[in-house]
């Protein structure tokens, strides 16, 4: 071994570069010493100089990423709030792929007509409960520069807004070293319901002007459809329009389908330094069909009524139109359910529940808003939406995995949502679901929490074992008049506390803990704290009732013979939340332990350095030095 050893050396002694370094006393050591320390600088800076070297400032790529970011940068607090979900581009400015979640599709309806914002999407009407039959018909507007190529020419994102019922389109095209701006906002009308509005803007902050393509799918097979042009006169204003009637089946259903919509040019120049707006509007019309012999009468009665709709809001203006939808949205997404963010593997959270609860939402109308209603139906609606005795009256839907499988498809929509509806009506919310839009966002909130409205009072069903992560339920409807807010908070000892406030009420009300022992606590506006109780048998952890007598009577005839606090949840369950595995976050002594050795290595590292080169070592001990580690 020694010998190998003596071979090994004897041979490095005999190469160019070792003489040359024994002759200016460098020593092996310090050569090492520096390629290690280069090596260690390449790997940390590398990829970052080579990223900026191959990504000029001149690259369409990072033109265009910076084009893209730019419009989206506004949206993105949304979506970190919940509120929203963008797709970005299929590749970064680098060219390495996005690592945004896609678990949905970009969809827009009202209950009556629904489309994707993709070009090649059909229009979507309903039939059953959900918007789930297909018209053979593309409503979408794709703008495109001719002749470049669509996939590597521009980059695109999408971004759909769940509060405001809105889905956007941002198309980036480079033009020299500029870039060319469209964008794209779609929505199907809440208060229109037959009303499918894209509204589109280009802007050409170029020198020199551009002529695009402007190309919509339009028919597709649909062979018992027939076309033709008519022109709609506003004011003095002429629009001219296309309608295509036809047939359709479904299972055993006959269909008449009347579809209007504004004419499109071929093509759209836009001058250099301005922006071009235009608005594309379909409307939609249609009706069952039980005998052959009326599709005449029925096609020409739907065919006057689009264009009727059609001649209406072609006199208002975009913001009119887009401001009295949002409108509808809002005060739809003013009830809902907060929750805190979970890393267990196949945890439900915020972003999840809002796109489910838009899509369910976009797939039944809003009737008290689409039409003018007497005052005997407006008392009639409040009232059915006041009468909520019996739901929800099964297990809390957090936990049930088949209500909440991604929607990648509109298969998958229609099945989610049908499966919903389904879900809410067979747990005694058969009289919310009929309200539709507002009547099943109140229903599947309460389904949330296992929330049920009970012989004169509200109880809050979910066990306190389930009670692991915060919570906040808002705006729950009690009445025409009351809205109560409950929030769920998991303290430092590891134990949930429930906090109760109304948002508005037209009575006094109370409320009393599991088992209603205690005397009941009138509520405000304030936010009053119950503890969890965990009781024997089983009942709710909550009550909520403006009648306090009913609430004295309740600890009389709820029955129970055990009520205690309910326990802490144990460490692993709610480490499993937080970070995602059971060990938890690792603790501040650890990491001030390790942030300590690494300042030491660093230290030692440096004073190593220091006396190699700047060490009062004498010149002749040095050279003995190196000459001696450069012979080994």
């Amino acid at each position: 071994m020694s010998t190998m050893s003596l071979d090994l050396a004897d041979l490095l002694r005999k190469f160019k570069w070792k003489r040359e370094l024994d002759n200016k006393g460098i020593s092996f050591r310090k050569t090492l010493i520096f390629v290690l320390v280069g090596t260690g600088l390449f790997l940390y800076f590398g990829p970052s100089f080579l990223r900026w070297l191959f990504t000029s400032k001149g690259n369409s790529y990072d033109t265009l990423s910076r084009c893209i970011n730019d419009k989206i940068d506004s949206y993105v607090l949304e979506s970190l709030n919940s509120d929203s979900h963008i797709i970005y581009p299929p590749a970064a400015a680098d060219g390495s792929p996005s690592d945004n979640p896609n678990f949905l599709i970009h969809f827009v309806g009202n209950g009556v007509v629904g489309a994707e914002t993709k070009p090649d999407s059909p229009l979507y009407i309903k039939s059953e409960k959900v918007l789930s039959l297909a018209v053979p018909f593309q409503p979408i507007t794709g703008v495109f520069l001719p002749g470049a190529d669509r996939s590597d020419h521009q980059r695109e994102a999408t971004v759909l807004q769940f509060v405001n019922g809105l889905a956007h389109k941002i198309q980036c095209i480079p033009i020299g070293k500029a870039c060319l701006t469209i964008t794209h906002q779609i929505y199907a009308h809440r208060t229109i319901s037959s009303l499918l509005v894209q509204d589109i803007k280009i802007t050409n902050p170029t020198d020199e002007d551009v002529v695009l393509s402007l190309e919509r799918g339009g028919l597709s097979k649909w062979h018992t459809s027939v076309v033709y042009t008519h022109k709609i006169k506003v004011g003095s204003e002429d629009h001219d329009c296309l309608v295509i009637t036809g047939s359709l089946t479904d299972g055993a259903k006959q269909f008449v389908v009347a579809v209007t919509t504004t004419k499109l040019p071929a093509t759209l120049e836009v001058k250099k330094k301005s922006s071009e707006t235009f608005h594309v509007y379909t409307v939609t019309t249609y009706s069952t069909m039980l005998n052959m012999g009326k599709y005449t009468a029925i096609k020409e009665s739907l065919e006057m009524d689009a264009l009727q709709v059609l001649k209406r809001f072609l006199s208002m203006t975009s913001r009119q139109l887009r401001a009295a939808h949002v409108e509808v949205w809002h005060h739809l997404f003013s009830s809902g359910l907060f929750i805190s963010t979970s890393k267990k593997t196949g945890a439900i959270n915020g972003d999840r529940i809002n796109a489910t609860l838009y899509m369910t939402l976009s797939q039944v109308r809003a009737q008290k808003v689409e039409s003018e209603m007497s005052q005997e139906e407006l008392n009639q609606h409040h009232s059915h939406l006041a009468y909520t005795e019996g739901c929800y009256g099964g297990h809390h839907t957090l936990q049930a995995a088949k209500l909440w499988l991604d929607l990648t498809s509109m298969d998958r929509v229609v099945q989610v949502t049908s499966l919903w509806l389904k879900t809410l009506e067979s747990q005694g919310c058969h009289k919310l679901v009929k309200m539709g839009a507002e009547g099943v966002m109140q229903a599947m909130l309460l389904s949330f929490g296992s929330w049920k409205f009970s012989n004169q009072h509200l109880e809050f069903n979910t066990e306190p074992k389930d009670l692991h992560r915060d919570f906040h339920y808002r705006r729950i409807n009690y009445g025409n008049g009351t809205h109560v807010n409950v929030t769920v908070a998991v303290l430092d000892d590891n134990r949930a506390a429930l906090y109760v406030a109304l948002d508005r009420n037209d009575k006094d009300y109370y409320g009393c803990d599991g088992g209603c022992l205690d005397s009941p606590v009138q509520l405000s506006s304030q936010r009053r704290q119950f503890p969890v109780k965990l009781t024997e048998p089983r009942t709710a952890v909550l009550y909520i009732t403006s009648d306090k007598q009913h609430m004295e009577n309740l600890k009389h005839t709820i029955h129970v013979h055990e009520v205690g606090e309910a326990p802490a949840h144990e460490q692993h369950v709610i480490a499993l939340h937080k970070h995602g595995h059971a060990l938890g976050g690792l603790p501040t002594f650890f990491w001030a332990t390790f942030s300590l050795l690494i300042v030491l290595f660093h230290l030692f590292l440096f004073k190593l350095i220091y006396n190699e080169y700047c060490g009062g070592v004498q010149p002749e001990t040095k050279a003995q030095r190196s000459r001696k580690f450069s012979d080994l």
